[in-house]
């Protein structure tokens, strides 16, 4: 999928990135991070490559995951194609730094071959040649063929480099003898270019040509069109020098459309990565999209739910304040009731009591009035008259306790009559003149005739 399916694989990655964010796996997140790094350094796309990497190490660091910090550090390819050397050997010093902790051995002899290459990079030839010194015996120790092939390659472009093509021959010549002892194709076509580039450079034309024809006769469809485009190069440089201009346009004309092969190869494959990228963006953009509208919605049944909930508040205390005013209510009523009562049976008592003195104070005026027409004395004839007035004071106030209980059960008339007020008067003042005298109060009241 990686190789012919970019954009999916950039998905299926980001996926894996989000899924372990989610459920905080700091291990699943690095792993991530690297496989992108890794793809994207396949497509050329080396910045994305650099930024994923250095996120890479910075989480498996933040773990103390030593084994995929120390293989993530030396990932030198992405770091050589962003001339970040400095960085890279920061990196895999940290890297031998664990190695040496973990008894790696093997690993620091790739550490100094690495160092090596990125020495030669910078131009630092002579700390090149230390590093590949110091991997040589180790690399031989492990027997492994390819590496060591790869460190007599990287030495003779070192040499290349500086114009030394003498040595550079006898690297390259040594490099070819390994890679084709391990049948490693594409090495065996890497070393028969250099070596044709290294002859054209001493115009031995006739030795570039052999060397490029057995490159060409290595290559096939399979073969990377990096190698066929240089092969092409070289062949139309041999046949430009020697004159030989016919094949020397006709592979000029091959490598130009390898060029235009290799160039549409990379653009596609840009374009894979940019349009994963894009989809995966749209993608992360419609989740948090949709995210912030169920938020929303999440924060409007919230809303109405707590509306709810004080709505409910309010309808319960409405009906307790109800409940509160109707008890009242029941209570005033019931209590109004028994007043009612009680005060009907006061009146049926006062009534009743009146009743009772009507009778006796009758029987006690009747013969009050005939002493009185009998008297012949003056003082007995006051006594009597006084008795007799209290007698009718006390049937008046019989009257009107009477008259106060049909006032109470609403059957009282009131009946307007013309009257003598002083008649009236005279009477209650007479009423309270022993009281007075008794108590030694002067009581006086002026009274018309």
């Amino acid at each position: 999928m990686r190789k012919h399916r970019p954009s999916e694989a950039i998905q299926y990655y980001h996926q894996s990135l989000k899924l372990s964010e989610h459920f905080e796996d700091t291990w699943g997140i690095a792993t991530a991070y690297s496989d992108l790094a890794i793809l994207h350094q396949e497509y050329k796309d080396n910045t994305r490559a650099l930024e994923y990497n250095l996120k890479a190490l910075e989480t498996f660091r933040s773990i103390n995951e030593k084994d995929r910090l120390a293989l993530q550090g030396v990932n030198i390819v992405i770091f050589q194609e962003t001339e970040e050397y400095d960085k890279a050997i920061e990196n895999i010093e940290e890297a031998t730094v664990i190695y040496k902790d973990l008894g790696y051995d093997y690993f620091l002899a790739t550490n100094e071959m690495l160092l090596g290459l990125i020495n030669r990079k910078k131009g630092l030839y002579e700390q090149a040649e230390a590093h590949f010194d110091a991997a040589e015996p180790m690399l031989e120790k492990f027997k492994d063929v390819s590496a060591l092939g790869d460190v007599q390659h990287y030495r003779g472009t070192a040499a290349f480099e500086q114009g030394n093509y003498e040595a550079a021959l006898r690297h390259y010549q040594k490099s070819l003898e390994l890679k084709r002892e391990i049948n490693n194709i594409r090495g065996t076509i890497m070393n028969l270019n250099s070596l044709a580039r290294t002859h054209l450079a001493l115009k031995n034309y006739s030795a570039a040509e052999n060397f490029i024809l057995q490159s060409k006769a290595q290559s096939d469809e399979n073969t990377a069109l990096s190698n066929r485009r240089e092969t092409a190069e070289i062949l139309y440089m041999v046949n430009k020098e020697k004159g030989n201009y016919p094949e020397a346009l006709k592979y000029l004309e091959e490598y130009g459309q390898i060029k235009d092969s290799l160039l549409n190869e990379e653009r596609a494959q840009m374009l894979a990565i940019l349009q994963a990228d894009f989809e995966t963006t749209q993608r992360e953009q419609r989740l948090q999209l949709l995210n912030s509208q169920n938020q929303v919605q999440q924060l409007t049944l919230q809303r109405r739910n707590r509306e709810r909930v004080y709505l409910l508040i309010f309808l319960g205390a409405l009906l307790l304040l109800a409940g509160l005013l109707y008890n009242r209510y029941r209570l005033k009523a019931k209590t109004q009731k028994k007043l009612e009562e009680l005060d009907a049976l006061k009146s049926r008592f006062f009534t009743n009591v009146s009743h009772e003195f009507r009778t006796p104070l009758s029987l006690i005026i009747g013969p009050l009035e005939t002493q009185l027409q009998k008297a012949e004395k003056e003082e007995d004839q006051e006594e009597l008259e006084m008795m007799h007035r209290n007698a009718h004071r006390i049937s008046r106030l019989i009257d009107q306790l009477m008259d106060l209980s049909k006032i109470e059960a609403g059957s009282l008339k009131l009946e307007v009559v013309e009257a003598d007020v002083v008649s009236f008067l005279r009477p209650l003042v007479s009423a309270f003149q022993s009281h007075a005298e008794y108590r030694n109060i002067e009581f006086s009241f002026d009274l018309p005739d």
